[in-house]
This record gives structure tokens, C-alpha cells and sequence, in this order.
């Protein structure tokens, strides 16, 4: 949902009132996710932390084009009718928060127009710490900066990025590294079925209906998101952040979720020449290793190295 602030006047007034988020939604012609995340947001105490971490997902526009076949075709640009390629939806969803903002734009959606979703998703890179998304680093990091582009919009704000799909190829041997298939391998769950590109047809001649399993579509792959990152990062794979860094305190924290929750198993991890302590998050279950050397001097002097 594109929050203006006329919109989120609107639904804050209506709350005060003692409308439900249901009612609020069909009224205003929203999501009732979309509100109960804003009422969620705007009910956020200050808190010392600042670690910001999204799950997010795009739903894109398919293309209009001629062609004689349906196997091996090689479209070329005068067989275009209209492009695709465009952001139909955007789902995100930050850690530790209930529920998914979904951004959408009907009109937009008719005019082929997601100026609207690209600034609003610009302000989320803006405001992330970490974006994490399935395929991320060749679609969904992609298509948001190309849309940008094409909308005249400033290059992407500079944000570490987690690539789900590439943690699963690099570190295991899944029978398939589709998002559902991870999902359904590791016990977590499935996509949101739908109808196939009939359900893209239909959302982008207008359809509201289609447009609302479109949504649920889109919501569904966030939340399934969320859990598959979990359950990959439990294994301590993701080193290209570390969550402690955002937070202004001194505490021990995950370096993957922040969470101060973490114990040393009393295992170590060793490197050619030091001793760490492991330790694991009771959190998000994440395995990483303090960064003290545990070993005495007199037993690092006596360490050879190779030449």
C-alpha cells in the first residue's frame, strides 16, 4: 500500500474510531494487512536499536507480444505490443514485524505507471540496513534499479544485500533451489497457489480480483521468505553482515538477527594460529564464534606457520 499521508490520516481517524481493519480496509480500498502494519508501526515505542533488516519481493508485469510459435521464440522489439517488465506489486516486510506491507497502485496499474511502488520502495532501501530476497542480486535488486531509471528516480541507496538463493547454492545441495521448493524440502510450507499467467492477465487489464490473490501471492512469498532466511542463516552462512554493528550498545549480539540471546556451546573454532569460543543465538539459532583469542601467549609463540 502507498502510504500518503492523507491515506494514513485516514486510517489513523478511523482506528480512533473503533473501526476494525477489515472495515477500514474495505472502506478506503487497502489491504487489511497493509493497515494493521501501518496501526503496528505507528504504535512503535523509540528503541535504542537501529538494526534494520527486509524481506521483500516484487511481482512483475508480464509483456504483450506477437509471435508464431510458443517454444524457443526470439522476440524481437517491433513484436513488443506493450512492454513488461514493470513492477506490479512490491511485498516487504522488516524483522520482528507481524506483518507485510504490500505497495500497489491500480491506476497505476492500468496506465502501466509504478512510480508511486519505485519511490516507495526507494525509501525502504533508503531506510534498510539489509535487504534480503530470493534471487535478489540478479531480479529483484534489478528490476527495482531499472524501474527506477526508467521513472527517473536516483540510483538505489548503497544497502548490504542477502541473497537466499545464492546461500543455497553455494553452501548445500538442494534438489531444487526454488524458493517453494526450499520451503517444501525444509518443512516450512508452500507458495500461495494461483492460476498461472491467466492471474497476470487478468490483474493487468484491471481486474481487482485477480488483483487481490495477485496480492496474497506476493504476501505469501515474503513470509516464506522470512522463514527459509531463518532456517539457512541457523547454519551462521551469512557473512556479509553483521547485525551487531547497528546496535549503540556494548552487548553481545547475533551477528545475524541482533538478538542478545546468545550462549557459547563450549565448542571452539580454530584457525591456523587462534582458539574462538563458538557461540549460538537462542534467538534465530544462528552458529557464529566470538572474536577473542582464547589462546595464552606463550602457546601462540609456540605456533609454527606453514611457508
Amino acid at each position: 500500500m502507498y502510504h500518503t499521508q492523507e491515506l494514513i490520516d485516514e486510517i489513523v481517524g478511523m482506528h480512533r474510531d473503533a473501526y476494525s481493519a477489515r472495515y477500514i480496509a474495505d472502506q478506503l480500498s487497502v489491504s487489511k494487512s497493509g493497515v494493521n502494519y501501518l496501526l503496528a508501526r505507528l504504535k512503535k515505542k523509540p528503541s535504542h536499536q537501529n538494526f534494520k533488516m527486509v524481506f521483500l519481493d516484487y511481482e512483475t508485469a508480464a509483456a504483450l507480444v506477437y509471435t508464431f510459435g510458443r517454444f524457443k521464440q526470439n522476440i524481437s522489439q517491433d513484436a513488443v505490443v506493450k512492454e513488461g517488465g514493470w513492477i506490479i506489486c512490491a511485498g516487504y516486510k522488516e524483522k520482528d514485524d507481524e506483518y507485510v506491507t504490500l505497495v500497489y497502485d491500480k491506476q497505476g496499474i492500468k496506465q502501466q505507471d509504478d512510480l508511486h511502488i519505485c519511490q516507495h520502495m526507494w525509501n525502504v532501501y533508503n531506510e534498510a540496513d539489509v535487504i534480503v530476497a530470493h534471487n535478489l542480486r540478479s531480479f529483484d535488486h534489478k528490476v527495482l534499479e531499472a524501474r527506477c531509471l526508467a521513472n527517473g528516480l536516483p540510483p538505489l541507496p548503497s544497502v548490504q544485500v542477502v541473497d537466499t538463493l545464492e546461500i543455497a547454492k553455494k553452501h548445500f545441495r538442494f534438489p531444487s533451489n526454488k524458493l517453494d521448493s526450499l520451503a517444501a524440502y525444509l518443512g516450512i510450507g508452500r507458495k500461495v497457489s494461483h492460476e498461472g499467467m491467466g492471474l497476470w492477465r487478468k490483474t493487468q487489464q484491471g481486474d481487482e480480483l485477480a488483483l487481490e490473490s495477485m496480492l496474497e501471492y506476493n504476501e505469501g512469498d515474503v513470509l516464506l521468505l522470512e522463514e527459509v532466511f531463518y532456517a539457512l542463516a541457523a547454519r551462521g552462512l551469512c557473512s556479509s553482515f553483521n547485525a551487531s554493528m547497528y546496535y549503540d550498545d556494548d552487548k553481545v549480539r547475533c551477528n545475524v538477527c541482533g538478538s542478545d540471546k546468545v550462549e557459547e556451546t563450549g565448542r571452539h573454532v580454530y584457525t591456523s594460529a587462534s582458539k574462538f569460543n563458538e557461540v549460538r543465538c537462542k534467538d534465530c539459532g544462528a552458529v557464529s564464534r566470538s572474536r577473542i583469542n582464547t589462546l595464552s601467549k606463550e602457546k601462540r609463540k609456540s605456533l609454527l606457520s606453514s611457508v
